[in-house]
């Protein structure tokens, strides 16, 4: 790879390794491999110029499928006029770079004297340096980082171009597990019948940014017996991107929670590669680590807490037609259900949508699995990712479980379109009813810029006498805490 270009990526964003230098680690030549750099199966190469023509092309001729990816790959109305501003800049980017970074580079030092932070934020964890002008990875305004990115990863994935991982399963010659676990308190020990145990959620993680790195530092201080993160590293789940977004702020909790990590379609546009690695690296740290695959339940007499893995099959991306994974959740959930236990349902992908008047496939794909003999649903909670907001909702006829979108704990939030969404939803005739919506502003009394949503986490607390739900922000804030139900 050109050095130059290597800069501008590296500017930009990139955390891999050029495909040179992953070629000259793998012949035994060349440096040897970092530790920061890792050479992975899985990674590859950010767009590069030739390929932005193909885009531009793609554009003018036939823009529905690009926008449709985007839109995809975004969660966000991406239009074609921020496509066509995006391909115009990263086209004075490859022809003149140098000029280029420059100009990024005073654009930034002018907003320096916006950008200092209240000092009680920054003093709260003076090693993360909180940047509110920060734009990266948010859908709009860093469109140049995703198309070289992510949109580039996904579509190297789809060309085959990347190596899918092997997908463990809980019958695998060997298992002793069959990825279920005994659920446990944060001494260790069994969870009884008289004991509370709790867990920390949270969604959409993989972002590195500061404000990613609070939420990490607010949940290890709760000191929950697991931290379960619903999925998604970004841009597209890289070996650096996992290690950097993922394992790096995670690691301080290994050595007294039971960290679990889900799969998701991020991921997949590296092949799974560095997720499934991560995983059996997380093994090898403190024996409390006990996640052998992307799906698994979490068991006591009372609660059974059941993770999908919907994203794996890449190519029905966000549904659950694996017949393994079919058939081993309706295990679980009828498991789950004996002597009146309460089931509660983990998953990236989202059973319906905020303000939406219909279903998504998942929830349709899992009526057939997850109902009793008499047609009742056997889900009585039910968590997921993917959207970038927080939501609690009622249940509803057609979704009979207390519902929650938690996909707020890294990747920016628009926050004007969750306050539309959530409008819409109160207006009626929507699928399902909120409960309550995180309508605040990233920084306090909207300082900076407002449309930013407020990033945070919730905890689950399984007691003697039934679930309570307790939402937090990034400043370890309570945002709204759900009444105890049995």
């Amino acid at each position: 790879m050109d050095k130059k270009l290597e800069t501008l990526y590296r500017e930009l964003g990139w955390r891999g390794t050029p495909r040179d230098t992953r070629q000259a680690l793998a012949s035994g030549g060349g440096m040897a491999a970092s530790p920061a750099r890792p050479a992975a199966a899985g990674d590859s190469e950010p767009l590069a110029p030739e390929g932005l023509g193909e885009l531009e092309r793609e554009l003018r001729e036939d823009p529905e499928e690009l926008l449709r990816s985007l839109r995809e790959m975004l969660r966000y109305p991406i239009t074609s006029q921020m496509v066509v501003e995006a391909l115009a800049e990263l086209r004075v980017a490859f022809e003149a770079p140098d000029s280029y970074l420059t100009v990024r580079q005073l654009q930034a030092r002018a907003l320096l004297p916006w950008c200092n932070p209240p000092r009680e934020i920054q003093e709260m964890f003076p090693d993360i340096p909180v940047n509110p002008c920060d734009r990266k990875f948010e859908p709009v305004a860093d469109l140049t980082g995703w198309i070289l990115f992510g949109l580039s990863a996904k579509r190297a994935r789809n060309r085959g171009d990347v190596r899918i991982a092997g997908f463990p399963k809980h019958d695998d010659p060997g298992n002793t597990t069959g990825f279920v676990y005994r659920l446990c308190g944060r001494d260790g020990g069994l969870a009884g019948a008289d004991d509370m145990v709790r867990l920390a959620l949270f969604g959409d993680f993989g972002t590195g940014l500061y404000y990613s790195r609070f939420i990490a530092r607010q949940i290890a201080g709760l000191h929950p017996a697991y931290a379960i993160h619903l999925g998604d590293v970004y841009y597209a789940g890289q070996s650096e991107e996992v290690r950097s977004h993922l394992a790096d702020p995670l690691q301080p909790l290994l050595a007294g929670t039971r960290v679990f990590v889900l799969n998701a379609n991020h991921e997949m546009y590296a092949g799974g590669v560095p997720y499934f690695t991560y995983l059996e690296q997380k093994r090898q740290a403190p024996t409390t680590q006990e996640q052998e695959g992307s799906y698994f339940c979490l068991r006591s007499d009372r609660y059974s807490v059941i993770a999908l893995d919907a994203d794996y099959d890449w190519r029905n991306e966000g549904r659950l037609l694996m017949p393994t994974q079919v058939r081993w959740l309706a295990e679980q959930l009828r498991e789950g259900r004996r002597n009146g236990g309460i089931n509660i349902l983990l998953t990236q992908h989202e059973p319906y949508q905020l303000g939406a008047l219909e279903p998504m496939p998942l929830l349709r794909d899992l009526a057939a699995c997850a109902k009793d003999d008499q047609g009742r649903w056997m889900i009585d909670y039910w968590f997921w990712g993917d959207e970038h907001y927080c939501a609690l909702f009622e249940p509803t006829a057609a979704a009979p479980f207390v519902g929650s979108c938690i996909g707020h704990a890294g990747h920016p939030i628009y926050w004007g379109h969750v306050i539309q969404w959530a409008d819409q939803n109160a207006a009626g005739n929507r699928f399902a009813r909120t409960e309550w919506v995180e309508r605040d502003a990233r920084f306090p009394d909207r300082i900076f810029d407002n449309n930013r949503g407020n990033p945070g986490f919730c905890v689950l607390e399984l007691g003697p006498t039934g679930v309570g739900i307790t939402y937090y922000d990034w400043l370890g804030r309570e945002r709204y805490r759900h009444p105890l139900r049995p």
